[in-house]
């Protein structure tokens, strides 16, 4: 298994995977459908998509997108259910992080339900920390908004620090 960056060749499965647990925990909105149909969109607006794959196979997806100044939002982290446990989403998390820091964010967020409590508990463990919902954030299915502040070490690697 391994990290990289997406491919077209890996729309299918970045969209599969992700449609999966939408159903799944019934936290489809609209506004996601066209980032999941149009994946490329992510990169042209200064994101960046990234696949853990297994031979051909998508086993899991991370994506960082340019949100407000200083900031990048994470989005669409979802691990196939016979691979979490691995410490995929850990690494999907990192290389987001590692890309956000490289081009100028100072800080991460995700919006989240808190119908996912695995995914809670690795943000969390990753650094992040449960913050107020800012109004224009709000939505039918995310009610918690999380953030983790970057900071760049001299090696370039990033650390974390928490707030």
């Amino acid at each position: 298994m391994r990290i990289v960056p997406f491919k077209p060749r890996h729309a299918e499965g970045f969209a599969v995977l992700n449609r999966a647990w939408l159903g799944r925990y019934d936290l489809w909105e609209t506004p996601g459908a066209d980032e999941l149909s149009n994946p490329h969109r992510i990169a042209e607006s200064g994101g960046r998509i990234y696949v853990a794959e297994r031979r051909t196979s998508v086993v899991g997806t991370s994506a960082v997108v340019c949100g407000e100044p200083g900031g990048m939002d994470i989005r669409w982290l979802a691990v196939d259910p016979d691979w979490q446990r691995l410490g995929i989403g850990r690494r999907l998390l990192t290389r987001c992080a590692r890309y956000a820091r490289r081009n100028g964010a100072e800080r991460l967020v995700v919006h989240t339900s808190s119908r996912l409590t695995e995914a809670l508990r690795l943000y969390r463990h990753f650094g992040f920390v449960d913050r107020p919902m800012p109004r224009d954030r709000s939505s039918a299915v995310a009610d918690v908004y999380m953030e983790l502040v970057l900071q760049a070490a001299a090696d370039e690697q990033v650390s974390v620090t928490h707030a």
